[in-house]
């Protein structure tokens, strides 16, 4: 069952034969959030001047791409089509947001800060003691975010190869504009081969060029499915970016997902900081669910925005 909102404020305005997604939720959900609503919002002041965290999801044992990759180096790790391994694409690709926090699996520490070192980005390393997917990733960093006095996270897989990367720079900064009407929105990348290999985000009305309503996310389909969606224009693969107000996000968190946000939150809490680095301890985790922040959060909200990628 979808929600329009916490506090079920949600309304959609008719105009001109055409429908849009009120703001009021999202200016309600701001004002009335449980968790720190003290900064001045951004949608007064527009997304150039808000505070905006990079977060890479580094943690995945890369079993798509094996043997090429393994547990001990992932395919985020691997030079894939260039000189730079995935993860070290991803980290420049995004040097245009600003200091990147980097959330990986204690295991892959080193390499991962070895990788960063290697092309001079200096990144905030929170390690993981056990892999628990990425919604647990998602309210990790976004808590550490919002200490730090961060507005907006954009959250990114660390497996892409992005050739176009002026195009790349075009999509984030047009989902970076809706985030600020719409609270939370994601990227779809074009269907260009029938595959059961990826999720999906079926399109609801289209609000603007390249720019749609989603109706639902799919999780990897049968190959009669896939083929079925290949066929229409309604479905875009699942490309795992998602920009959101931290706010907005995390209110989102803890009121779908309460007991795993209240793990999560001990996790945060109870975790070693240090200078750049933040280190979550075995018990914490261990008592965490594991689940996709798809399933445990995206799939329920009614009136986030996709923008259709620019560079695929």
């Amino acid at each position: 069952m979808k929600v329009d909102s916490l506090h079920n404020l949600s309304y959609k305005e008719e105009f001109e034969g055409d429908t849009k997604r009120s703001t009021a939720t999202y200016k309600k959900v701001r004002e009335d959030a449980s968790i720190g609503s003290t900064y001045k919002l951004p949608l007064e002041r527009g997304y150039a001047r808000s505070l905006i965290k990079p977060v890479i999801m580094s943690g995945g044992n890369g079993k798509r791409l094996r043997p090429l990759s393994s547990k001990d180096k992932p395919k985020q790790f691997k030079k894939i089509l260039s000189d730079l391994t995935l993860l070290q694409q991803t980290l420049n690709r995004n040097k245009f947001l600003g200091q990147p926090t980097v959330i990986t699996s204690k295991k892959y520490e080193s390499i991962t800060k070895e990788q960063a070192a290697e092309i001079d980005v200096e990144i905030e390393l929170i390690t993981e003691p056990l892999q628990k997917n990425t919604a647990v990733c998602a309210i990790i960093t976004g808590l550490s975010a919002k200490t730090q006095g961060f507005d907006i996270v954009v959250l990114l897989p660390s497996d892409h190869h992005i050739a176009d990367n002026i195009n790349y720079l075009n999509t984030i900064n047009k989902a970076l504009h809706y985030v600020n009407e719409f609270g939370i929105c994601t990227i779809g990348i074009p269907i260009n081969v029938i595959s059961a290999e990826y999720g999906y985000i079926k399109t609801g009305l289209s609000i603007a060029e390249n720019v749609y309503l989603v109706d639902h996310f799919i999780e990897k389909p049968i190959l009669e499915q896939a083929k079925k969606h290949f066929q229409s224009n309604e479905y875009f693969w699942n490309s795992g970016i998602f920009v959101y107000d931290i706010n907005f996000f995390l209110n989102l968190a803890m009121n779908l997902q309460p007991d795993l946000f209240c793990i999560a939150e001990k996790a945060f809490n109870t975790a070693v900081k240090n200078k750049n680095s933040l280190a979550i301890d075995d018990e914490a985790y261990n008592e965490i669910e594991a689940i996709s922040i798809d399933n445990a959060i995206m799939e329920y909200i009614s009136g986030m925005v996709m923008i259709k990628a620019y560079f695929a």
